[in-house]
């Protein structure tokens, strides 16, 4: 249960201590756990954690704190006190702010508790299959946990939203071994609502591991061309992070570094190219209601047939900036095309399938270069073999303008839901 008067204690206290602005937010994590391995089911275990956040505003000057004990009033009162020696040391900004006063709310999602023989039973029908029927398959340490997360937001203004969103995480750490040969590591990770009745079935988890066991042998490329590469969903959440990270996010913007920072409402992707956050779809499991800075979050498309329709700017970002302030959070949705996988592999004459992309962060201007992981090389419309020791390079603004095809198929992970996107321009180098 929320505690209501935890909050109003604690920002009375802050106001008590001196502050202009008070902030206040508690998490309250109840997780079941269930953890298997390629033998068996191991650790079964419930934990809960709660922590609260404490903000304090004084003189445009902001501080925070955090707190796991919330039973000790004394060390809450202590706290914010602190909080305001804190802000004595920190550096004026007008910008620092807490969010405006807004029609009180609570919301929810997901199952009401865990199903936990659902649980066992897939586990133990994914051991047994795969021991069956991918024995080259060895899992590693892998879970599958039910979280209830409750939150509670309250500030000075008046704000007072309570969430509770209840989910399944399913976590799998994998690779194939015959002999002296394995495949690199993957991982799988998707959050439901509802438990599924297969694993194998689900998230194309059938698909990743017949594509690691394929992955025992591997081939190289020799020499190096400039081609095209079909992006995985796995993979493209990656890139879809990175792009906001650099163009549209608080940091790029602030410090002008963006290329986009002139961009609103001008073409800055190729037309097939939809974008949205989407934090409490309906077919979202890990539903955001409420962003950190405790505004109400609204699903939003920022990029729309290749045109750039919004920044993802926090409540300091966009006072900073005079931009637009659309609170969202980052559930990425990409719009699917109308041509299946299938074809559009069919309709590649060199290029690769990218699986996974291991570099260091690309440069704020978007090149980037590194290692293409659990990844194939695919020439006159097949498929020929897995990918080793294999390098790629770009610029991730050129490579958005190039997008060829976006497949009808999605992966629906729970936190994103992505297709498979062709894309041309990639230079690709072997030996």
């Amino acid at each position: 249960m929320i505690n209501k008067k935890l909050g109003e204690k604690s920002l009375q206290y802050i106001k008590d201590a001196g502050a202009d602005k008070a902030f206040y937010h508690l998490v309250k994590h109840e997780k079941v756990e269930i953890n298997f391995n390629n033998t068996s089911i191991g650790l079964f275990r419930t934990t809960d954690h709660n922590e609260v956040t404490l903000k304090a505003i004084k003189d445009n000057k902001l501080s925070k704190i955090s707190l796991t004990n919330l039973s000790d009033e004394e060390a809450l009162r202590e706290s914010a006190y602190t909080l305001i020696e804190m802000c004595e040391a920190s550096e004026e900004d007008v910008n620092n702010d807490i969010s405006e006063l807004q029609a009180a709310e609570c919301f929810s999602s997901g199952p009401e508790k865990a199903d936990k023989d659902k649980i066992y039973m897939l586990i133990e029908k994914l051991l047994k299959e795969c021991a069956e029927k991918y024995p080259a398959i060895k899992l590693n340490e892998s879970f599958i946990c039910f979280n209830k997360v409750q939150e509670h937001f309250m500030n000075s203004n008046g704000v007072d939203f309570r969430t509770q969103v209840n989910e399944y995480t399913i976590s799998i750490t994998y690779a194939a071994k015959e002999e002296e040969k394995s495949s690199s590591f993957n991982g799988i990770f998707l959050s439901v609502a509802e438990l599924p009745e297969n694993l194998l079935e689900f998230g194309g988890i059938r698909r990743s591991f017949e594509e690691s066991i394929d992955q025992l042998n591997c081939k190289s490329i020799n020499g190096k061309f400039t081609g095209n590469v079909i992006i995985t969903p796995d993979c493209l959440i990656d890139l879809v992070t990175i792009y906001n990270n650099i163009y549209l996010s608080d940091s790029s913007l602030i410090t002008k570094t963006s290329l986009l920072k002139d961009k609103l409402n001008k073409k800055v992707a190729s037309d097939s190219l939809t974008i949205s956050c989407s934090p409490t779809d309906e077919d979202i499991s890990n539903k955001i209601f409420v962003t950190a800075d405790g505004l109400k979050t609204e699903n939003i498309t920022y990029i729309e047939n290749g045109v750039l329709k919004n920044y993802l700017l926090t409540l300091y970002g966009a006072k900073k900036t005079g931009l637009e302030l659309r609170p969202t959070a980052e559930i990425i949705k990409v719009k699917p095309g109308e041509k299946s996988l299938d074809d559009i592999i069919k309709s590649t004459e060199r290029g690769i399938i990218l699986g996974r992309f291991s570099g260091g962060n690309p440069a704020s201007n978007g090149d980037f270069s590194g290692v293409a992981k659990n990844s194939y090389y695919v020439e006159n419309g097949e498929i020929k073999f897995p990918l080793i020791e294999t390098m790629i390079s770009g610029n991730l603004y050129d490579i958005f303008n190039s997008i060829e095809d976006i497949s009808k198929e999605v992966i629906n992970m729970g936190y994103a839901v992505l297709p498979w996107i062709k894309v041309f321009g990639v230079v690709v180098s072997g030996k």
